[in-house]
């Protein structure tokens, strides 16, 4: 609006308002250093009076959470530490009113979201793993009027997406070789992470459009058209480095022992000769018409279809039904009718199919 508003939160907990779990109490272990704070501001307000305005929103959450870890079998590989998460969303918009008839907006959005220390599993003090996500959106919307009665709007989108997980080594280095084995005993895993060690980098752009025109009748009703399209072309790439530094797994607990033949690992499991890696592409699209068509104030008939084709050129090279070494399915048959109708029989009820 024309004046400025504006907002603020806050919380906050720590460990001194919380008491010990069960199992680090028995243990005798310290008790973990929690604390939750979340905190926040908007503001929103004129640049130019009348024309053009915009809107802010910050938000911080700081959590750590008490995990606490007991192995009887294996006392010395019990442990309790602090899940580390600290999340950050930025959102601004502007919003542009050109004249009577033009008007645009931009929305940005930002998010970070790091968790350290994470325990997955049955992990050990040396197996806990990271996570860190970066996100972004950007949205831009435009509208057209035509006289009272015909709206254009179409509206374009980005969107990213990258969530890394691993333990500190491979998001330091991306490289999974350099880590020591795992040890998956019975109980727990130890020395390095078994569970992660990959990312993806995920990307999609959208374009949007859709023209309404309201049609107002005298004895046939009223019509609210719509005609729209959509098309969203998106890129998924992969890696995977899960195993590349071996795991060995055993059939017991017990310590390593030279002259224990019950303390070696039963076999090895590793990832050879590479790392893996996908890129998936898709292309998506869909045309659609529908019609809000009130023939009299107490009966409405809503009426719609629908066309989408959905391309996702991925080799099929092992598949005997395809010849040609770069063929790949084609969806083309996705045609979605819909008709719905609602129905006012008396001042107090209404009747609703479809």
């Amino acid at each position: 609006t024309n004046s400025y508003h504006g907002s603020a939160i806050g919380f906050f907990t720590n460990a001194g308002m919380t008491s010990k779990d069960i199992f680090v109490e028995q243990q005798g272990r310290a008790k973990p250093d929690t604390q939750n704070m979340r905190y926040g501001a908007t503001l929103g307000g004129p640049i130019v009076r009348d024309k053009m305005h915009y809107f802010v929103s910050y938000e911080k959450q700081d959590r750590d959470e008490g995990r606490s870890y007991s192995y009887p079998t294996r006392p010395d590989m019990s442990f309790s530490t602090v899940q580390v998460t600290r999340m950050q969303n930025l959102m601004g918009r502007v919003d542009h009113q050109l004249n009577a008839n033009n008007t645009y907006s931009v929305r940005f959005l930002w998010d970070h979201q790091p968790t350290l220390n994470q325990p997955l599993g049955n992990p050990t003090i040396d197996t806990l793993s990271q996570d860190k996500d970066n996100d972004w959106t950007l949205v831009g919307n435009y509208n057209r009027l035509f006289g009272s009665t015909k709206l254009f709007n179409t509206r374009l989108a980005l969107v990213h997406e990258k969530p890394v997980r691993g333990q500190a080594l491979y998001q330091e280095t991306g490289d999974w070789t350099l880590a020591p084995p795992s040890l998956v005993f019975q109980s727990f895993t130890a020395q390095a992470d078994i569970n992660r060690a990959d990312f993806r980098d995920m990307n999609s752009y959208g374009l949007d459009t859709t023209f309404s025109w309201f049609l107002n009748g005298t004895r046939g009703g009223t019509h609210d058209l719509k005609f729209g399209s959509q098309y969203v072309y998106g890129e998924h790439f992969e890696e995977f480095q899960r195993f590349m530094n071996g795991a060995f797994r055993f059939f017991s607990d017990r310590a390593f022992n030279a002259a224990d033949p019950f303390s070696y690992p039963e076999r090895l499991e590793i990832r050879v000769p590479s790392k893996g890696e996908w890129l998936s592409l898709t292309h998506s699209l869909g045309l659609y018409v529908q019609d809000k068509w009130q023939l009299s104030p107490r009966f409405t008939l809503n009426l719609g279809l629908r066309y989408d084709i959905h391309i996702s050129p991925l080799r099929w090279d092992y598949n005997p039904l395809f010849s040609e070494p770069d063929a790949y399915p084609l969806d083309t048959n996705n045609i979605a009718p819909r008709v719905g109708f609602a129905y006012t029989p008396t001042p107090t009820s209404v009747i609703r199919g479809g």
